[in-house]
């Protein structure tokens, strides 16, 4: 009984955390996947200086975010969900009016500064001004945070799927406009962001107006900052590990380097978004889980179901790298395909990072976050500074660069967790994951190239062989196979119905 109640269990979790993914997902792939989706537009209406020098704008923005956040969004979902009889309207408004004072702060004095952060990036002054207008509209998408963060609590992941498509589509139109048919450039995408992020700052307000009220609780903010500052330097760190390679590339090489580099992390940016919409669905699931009697078990299985859909998704991007970019962006771009591999790892080891801090995140020692991030992020300048600065690996070096800060960082926090919360993680099947995974794709791309069509077919066979071979070294249990053709029989039934009711 007891065994049929954990399977249960695991299986009831399994499913929350496939449905709010896969809702989280489309939310997730809505609302930062437009530079991904207009990465074709971006290619032919502006060279590849201009792209680099856009890039360079989005990492920047991307950078202030993630540190401007303080922290709050995962404080709000520990103190709402984890903590005994909460009081979640003083939670809210309390983060809410603190994080409003903080951020305008903070982006006033950055405003103040634009110009010598423009020297220091752009080494000119002229793009100061885009900068004031980022650095305001990353203000916008900070407070942005508390609404999403109390959508994804009450798992109303429908409402946040439905506010991400209108995001997407204004998002969409304002870039098309700005840049294909008035032609206004870096500038014009600038300011599509800019209003974008002021238009659905409103819209997500108005979700949470009546929770905000005119109360303020000191004892709140302190256990909230208690809890989330440290993932400020811990921000900082992953910033580092993501986006520090551009700057590397505009100061030893170009602008152009950035906008080549740039078009290769967009496309392994599928795999991010993939990570992005588990990692929206995952801090509900991870302390709810915490309170289950066969909580390391669950935690377990879903790291080895993790990673092989997400070393599965790496593998076809990979093999199929090439053919991708010729038919996504301008010809003169193709010259990244073997840098997307590398890419597609490092966001597969972010991935994992997420599954292997559970006992860092439930035992609350998140004081561990930043030196995990810390560690990976030293190691990547090192490497960024020796492969880009030092060598004439560029591309391929600011690609290794990001592959490894990853791997280290999610080691560390596998060694760490484990210390205060044990979990007996499958090894064995996640490293043949990898190591079949490594096999497949490099008797892929080594394949001779005299016909598209017949090296497609072939690459097709290749990626059906990691499957046949993970079924016979049993990488699944028979319980695990007859579960999954069942959703398999009850999908395509569903799909008939469909059909039939169409007809």
């Amino acid at each position: 009984m007891i065994n049929m109640s954990m399977n249960e269990n695991l299986i009831a979790n399994i499913k929350r955390l496939i449905k709010h993914t896969a809702i989280y997902g489309l939310g997730g792939i809505l609302y930062r996947a437009a530079a991904l989706v207009l990465l074709p537009v971006f290619t032919r209406f502006l060279n590849a200086s201009e792209y680099g020098d856009y890039e360079l704008l989005f990492t920047t923005s991307t950078f202030l975010f993630l540190i401007l956040q303080l922290g709050m969004g995962s404080a709000i979902f520990r103190s709402i969900i984890y903590k005994e009889n909460s009081d979640e309207s003083l939670i809210i408004s309390t983060s809410f009016y603190f994080l409003l004072a903080a951020n305008i702060l903070m982006v006033g004095l950055l405003c103040l500064f634009s110009e010598t952060i423009s020297i220091a990036i752009f080494t000119t002054p002229d793009k100061a001004n885009l900068l004031r207008l980022i650095f305001i509209a990353d203000l916008f998408e900070v407070m942005i945070t508390i609404p999403q963060t109390k959508l994804r609590i009450d798992e109303s992941s429908i409402i946040y799927t439905l506010i991400a498509l209108a995001n997407f589509i204004v998002r969409m139109g304002l870039t098309i406009y700005f840049l294909v048919v008035i032609d206004s450039g870096v500038t014009g995408v600038i300011w599509a962001q800019f209003i974008n992020s002021f238009v659905f700052f409103l819209v997500y307000t108005l979700l949470i107006i009546k929770k905000i009220q005119f109360r303020f609780s000191w004892t709140e903010l302190k256990d909230m900052l208690g809890y989330g500052l440290p993932f400020v330097p811990a921000s900082m760190g992953t910033s580092i590990l993501m986006l520090s390679n551009r700057y590397f590339l505009r100061h030893y090489e170009s602008a152009d380097e950035v906008g080549y580099f740039s078009a290769g992390y967009r496309i392994a940016q599928i795999i991010a978004l993939v990570v992005n919409a588990f990692q929206m669905a995952w801090p509900t699931l991870l302390f709810s889980i915490a309170k289950e009697k066969d909580a390391p078990r669950t935690y377990s299985k879903l790291l080895t179901y993790l990673s092989f859909v997400l070393v599965s998704l790496t593998l076809s991007l990979s093999i199929f790298g090439r053919e991708i970019l010729y038919y996504v962006v301008s010809p003169e771009y193709v010259i990244v395909e073997h840098i997307i591999p590398l890419l597609n790892l490092a966001n597969v080891f972010w991935g994992i990072f997420y599954m292997t801090s559970i006992g860092i995140q439930i035992e609350k020692k998140t004081i561990y976050v930043p030196i995990t991030t810390g560690i990976a992020a030293v190691a990547n300048l090192a490497l960024n500074f020796w492969l880009i600065g030092l060598t004439d690996f560029a591309l391929f070096g600011a690609a290794i660069a990001s592959l490894a800060g990853n791997v280290i960082m999610a080691l560390s926090a596998l060694v760490i967790s484990l210390k205060f919360y044990y979990i007996a993680y499958e090894y064995r099947k996640i490293c043949w994951l990898f190591t079949l995974g490594t096999i497949i794709y490099l008797v892929a791309v080594n394949l001779p190239v005299a016909n598209i069509l017949v090296t497609i077919i072939f690459k097709l066979l290749l990626l059906g062989l990691f499957f046949i071979v993970l079924y016979f070294i049993h990488f699944f249990t028979p319980q695990e196979l007859q579960k999954a053709k069942y959703y398999y029989y009850l999908i395509l039934s569903m799909g008939k119905k469909v059909m039939v009711n169409n007809s």
